[in-house]
């Protein structure tokens, strides 16, 4: 492995290393699956601290470049996808005339590296200073959504029920720290309702509700309908997208998971089931057993609601610079 480490530099030391590691790994100077010394090694290798190589390695270990093995110390990530070699010879091309032009106008390649990773530095910090709540109804959604738009946007993304807000747990002063809200379709007006001071609420995920209702459309008009979701809000929520929509001109019922019971009596009177992929899981073998036809609720993350929140937070990034 080499390094070069500037100590004069105004790039923080654990950056210029996390840096020429990921590029030494993506040009595959460092194959999938080497051994890389460990923490307490290469401080001493590079003549720094440890709390230094400890947050570079944490770093390129969130990006899914290295993996810590327990008991068995750190390597190159088995998975990672690297470039084409032409890409890459292209690439090193453009970083060469860039070089050649840079001294041109009078600066150092010393000066080049130093501002090529201020730049970097500046743009992934910009991502990661916005900030997001996401609300749900209930725990499960909640985790998965969070989890997905942390990876898809990469910023930092808060989790927030719908209680917490009603019971004042999450005060508007706290959710106006954030730069934008974000909430399913379906708990949209009510959430818009609670917090209209601020100014960044998008409701996302119209698209899980649209095959919910193309699923409901071959079915009688005038059939009944039984939703289940986790928690209360979400089971009102889809019920009101349903009534509001005027997919049915049935008895639409809603229930929740807190009691099976409830759940086989509501199933008792309903044609068609609605039912949320968390509320399947939470009563799975029922659901298998009972006689009714079920239409699943896919209340996961679409690529459309992706494509649109990577807008929103360019646009905030924008105003923020």
């Amino acid at each position: 492995m080499n390094f070069q480490i500037d100590k004069n530099s105004s790039i923080q030391i654990n950056e210029q290393i996390k840096l020429q590691l990921r590029y030494q790994i993506i040009n595959g100077d460092l194959p999938a699956g080497t051994k890389l010394l460990s923490v307490r090694e290469m401080a001493s290798f590079l003549g720094v601290n440890r709390h230094t190589i400890s947050k570079a390695y944490k770093d390129l270990q969130d990006e899914g470049l290295i993996e810590t093995r327990q008991s068995n110390g750190t390597y190159v990530a088995e998975n990672v996808i690297l470039p084409a070699k032409k890409d890459l010879e292209n690439f090193i091309k453009v970083v060469k005339d860039a070089i050649s032009k840079t001294k041109a106008l009078g600066f150092s390649t010393e000066e080049f590296i130093d501002i090529a990773q201020a730049i970097y530095i500046k743009e992934t910090n910009g991502s990661k200073n916005i900030k997001a709540l996401f609300v749900e109804c209930n725990e499960p959604a909640l985790n998965q959504f969070v989890k997905d738009l942390q990876d898809e946007l990469g910023i930092d993304v808060e989790g927030c029920l719908l209680s917490e807000i009603e019971e004042g747990k999450m005060t508007q002063g706290a959710i106006g720290e954030f730069d934008l809200v974000v909430t399913t379709v379906g708990h949209y007006p009510y959430l818009k309702q609670k917090i209209k001071d601020h100014e960044n609420v998008y409701a996302i995920n119209f698209g899980p509700y649209l095959q919910v209702i193309n699923e409901i459309r071959p079915y009688p008009r005038d059939s009944s309908i039984g939703v289940v979701c986790i928690g209360e809000e979400g089971s009102l929520g889809l019920k009101q997208v349903l009534v509001d929509l005027e997919i049915a001109q049935g008895a639409i019922f809603s229930e929740t998971v807190d009691s099976l019971d409830r759940v086989k009596e509501m199933a008792n009177r309903a044609e068609v089931l609605v039912v949320s992929r968390f509320a399947l899981e939470e009563y799975k073998d029922y659901f298998e057993s009972v006689d009714k036809n079920i239409i699943v609720y896919e209340n996961v993350l679409q690529r459309t609601s992706v494509e649109m929140l990577k807008e929103v937070v360019d646009q905030l990034k924008q105003g923020k610079s």
